[in-house]
C-alpha cells in the first residue's frame, strides 16, 4: 500500500517521461485536480505562466480550478463553450505551451473536438475517470496525447485514495392509475416503431454511413433534424423536412404516387412527408409523456423520504426533473436546499434558529440565485445543511468529503454520467476514514396490469409492461466494476 501523495507523484513522472503529452486516467475522487496543480505549478516555476491554456467542461470545474489549483487565476482558464466561442474566428492554429483539459472525455465529440485539433503545443496533459471508448481512446492518439497511466476504482478503494461504497437498485411501484398510463403510452411507442421498423438501414444506404444508430432515432429525427458529421468530422444539420423526404422516398412513395389504387392508399397513409411527420410529432410527445410518469411521481418521492429517514446522513440526491428536486427539498426547509439552473429567488430558513433569514430591518430576506448556489455547496460542507437536492447541475465538479449517502431517482443509458453522480459520494474523508457511502438508485421495475377478463371462465387477462427505467439502469451500470445489489425494500439495505 502506498499513499496517494506518492501514486500521485508517479503520474506526474509519467507524464513528465512521455515528454509532457499524454492522458491519465484516474479513477473519480483519486485527485485529478492536484496531480494537475502539481504539474502546473512546476512548468510555471521552470517556465513562466506565459501561454499556459487550461479547459474545463463547465463553470463548476472552473470555479473548483480555481479554488484548488495554486495558479487557477493567472492562466487562460475556459469552459468548453467560452473555448468555441474563441475558436469561430480561427482559421488555422491557436500556439500554447501547455494546455491541460479536466474532463477530456467530453471534449473528443462533435464541435468542441473541431476546436481541439486546432491547438498547436509543445506540452498537453489530457485528464478523465471514466472508462475510454475505442474511438475517443483514437482521438487522443490523433493529438498525440494516448493513456499513459490508468487507476481503477479497485485500485483506489484498496488503497483507501477513495472511501468503499455499497450499491443498491431499489425497486420502487408506481400507482395503479400510472401503471395505465405507462402502458398505453408504451404500446403507442411500439405501435410507430413496428411501422419503421428496419426503415433507418435503408435510409443510413442514402446516406452511404450510418447516420442513425436505430429506428427511434430516425424517428426523432423525421420532426426534430439531426446533426449529421461530413468526412471531414464537421457537423452539419440536416432539417427534419429533408430527412422526411428520403424516408417517403426509400418506402415507394413519390409527389406523384397514385392514390387511387389500395396500395397507393396505403403507401401515402404511412409515407407520405406530412404524415410522417404528424406521427413522428405524436411519438415525440408519448415518448416524453412516458418519461414524465417515470421522473416525477409519488412512489420515488416517499421512497426518498424513507431512505432519509432511515439513514439521516449528508445526502446528494440526483433527480431528472426541477420539479422533482424542489418538491424534495421543499420537504425539508430548514436542513436541505436545491440546486439547480433553474433555482429561482426565495425566503431560507436559518437552520441554527429555525427562523426566516431577515435584513437588518426585520423583513424576511430573499436570496438570490447566485448566493443560493453558493449556500448549498458551502453550506453541505459545513453541516449547515445534510440533504442536497439536484438535477443534473452537479453531476461533476463537486467536493464535498462529508457525503455518506447518494441517491438517483433516475437517469439516461449513460455510463459516464452514472458514474459521475456515484462518485459524489467516494470522496475519501479524512474526518471519517472508515466511511462506506451507501448509493441507492431507484428504479420502477416490470410490472403486470389487468386488461380484462376472459369470458370463458372469469379469470383475469393479464399483461405484462417492460419498465424503461429499469433498462436504463441496467444500461448505465454496465461498465460497474462493483456489481450493485438489487433490493425490493429499504428494509434490506438498513434492518
Amino acid at each position: 500500500m502506498i499513499s496517494k501523495d506518492e501514486r500521485q507523484a508517479e503520474c506526474v513522472s509519467k507524464w513528465r517521461n512521455a515528454k509532457g503529452r499524454g492522458t491519465l486516467n484516474l479513477t473519480f475522487r483519486f485527485g485529478k485536480t492536484r496531480v494537475a496543480d502539481i504539474i502546473l505549478t512546476n512548468y510555471i516555476n521552470k517556465n513562466g505562466n506565459n501561454k499556459i491554456l487550461f479547459l474545463v467542461p463547465n463553470d463548476i470545474t472552473k470555479k473548483n480550478i480555481i479554488k484548488n489549483t495554486k495558479y487557477g487565476n493567472e492562466i487562460e482558464l475556459l469552459t468548453s463553450n467560452q473555448f468555441i466561442n474563441k475558436c469561430k474566428n480561427v482559421k488555422d492554429y491557436i500556439d500554447y505551451n501547455l494546455v491541460i483539459i479536466d474532463e477530456c472525455h467530453k471534449f473528443l465529440d462533435n464541435e468542441i473536438y473541431d476546436c481541439i485539433i486546432k491547438i498547436n503545443t509543445k506540452f498537453i496533459l489530457c485528464l478523465t475517470g471514466v472508462n475510454i471508448t475505442s474511438e475517443q481512446n483514437k482521438k487522443l492518439e490523433a493529438i498525440n496525447c494516448p493513456v499513459i497511466d490508468t487507476i481503477s476504482e479497485k485500485e483506489a478503494i484498496e488503497n483507501k485514495w477513495i472511501s468503499d461504497f455499497v450499491e443498491y437498485n431499489l425497486a420502487v411501484e408506481l400507482s395503479d392509475d400510472d401503471k395505465f398510463k405507462y402502458a398505453k403510452y408504451t404500446n403507442l411507442i411500439h405501435e410507430t416503431l413496428d411501422i419503421f421498423k428496419g426503415v433507418y438501414k435503408g435510409v443510413n444506404s442514402v446516406f452511404h454511413k450510418n447516420v442513425f444508430d436505430s429506428d427511434f432515432d430516425l424517428i426523432i429525427a423525421c420532426f426534430a433534424g439531426k446533426y449529421i458529421k461530413d468526412t471531414n468530422g464537421f457537423r452539419t444539420f440536416v432539417k427534419s423536412t429533408i430527412i422526411r423526404k428520403i424516408v417517403a422516398e426509400c418506402q415507394g412513395w413519390n409527389a406523384d404516387l397514385d392514390v387511387s389504387s389500395d396500395y397507393g392508399k396505403k403507401i401515402n397513409l404511412y409515407w407520405n412527408p406530412d404524415n410522417i411527420y404528424e406521427r413522428a410529432k405524436t411519438f415525440k410527445q408519448n415518448v416524453s409523456n412516458r418519461n414524465n410518469i417515470l421522473i416525477f411521481n409519488r412512489p420515488k418521492i416517499e421512497a426518498v423520504m424513507d431512505i432519509l429517514k432511515a439513514n439521516p446522513v449528508p445526502t446528494i440526491c440526483f433527480n431528472e426533473s426541477v420539479e422533482m428536486a424542489e418538491e424534495l427539498a421543499n420537504y425539508y426547509p430548514k436542513n436541505s436546499i436545491a440546486y439547480h439552473n433553474n433555482i429561482e429567488s426565495r425566503y431560507m430558513y436559518d437552520s441554527k434558529t429555525g427562523n426566516i433569514i431577515r435584513t437588518k430591518s426585520g423583513e424576511p430576506k430573499k436570496i438570490g440565485k447566485t448566493t443560493l448556489k453558493k449556500m448549498a455547496i458551502e453550506g453541505m460542507r459545513d453541516g449547515t445543511y445534510n440533504k442536497l437536492f439536484t438535477v443534473k447541475s452537479l453531476n461533476e465538479g463537486l467536493t464535498i468529503e462529508n457525503i455518506e449517502q447518494v441517491i438517483t431517482t433516475g437517469g439516461s443509458c449513460n455510463t459516464q454520467t452514472h458514474e459521475n453522480r456515484i462518485a459524489r459520494g467516494k470522496t475519501f474523508d479524512y474526518a471519517n476514514p472508515n466511511k462506506v457511502c451507501v448509493i441507492i438508485n431507484l428504479y420502477i421495475d416490470d410490472f403486470t396490469i389487468k386488461i380484462g377478463v376472459n369470458q370463458e371462465d372469469n379469470t383475469d387477462i393479464l399483461k405484462d409492461v417492460k419498465s424503461r427505467d429499469k433498462q436504463k439502469l441496467i444500461e448505465r451500470q454496465s461498465t460497474t466494476v462493483q456489481t450493485p445489489i438489487w433490493v425490493s425494500s429499504i428494509s434490506e439495505i438498513f434492518y
